[in-house]
């Protein structure tokens, strides 16, 4: 599940096509991700350290937005607010 050393990799590739078929331009960006889609991961600062697991990875300008759900619960937290490992220290609070 959860592999501190790995992440997703997501790649695109958008094409525009110019008035012509022979003018067009492709170009492509790949973005990187600490955590992958299904990995179980815990919010630092939720006080009861439950289990949350990643269902969406949003790219934006400058940061990844991860959605993660528990139950029916969900958060959108960026990645230094998620940890793979609960905060049992936070827990005991």
């Amino acid at each position: 599940m959860g592999d501190p050393g790995g992440g997703a990799i997501v790649s695109f590739v958008v094409c525009y096509l110019g008035y012509l078929w022979r003018d067009s331009l492709v170009v492509m960006a790949v973005f990187t991700s600490k955590y992958n889609f299904g990995d179980v991961v815990y919010l630092v600062t939720d006080p009861d350290q439950m289990k949350y697991i990643v269902c969406e990875i949003e790219f934006r300008p400058g940061a990844v937005v991860y959605h993660v759900a528990s139950g029916r619960e969900t958060h959108a937290a960026y990645e230094f607010e998620l940890t793979f490992e609960p905060d049992l220290v936070e827990k005991l609070k």
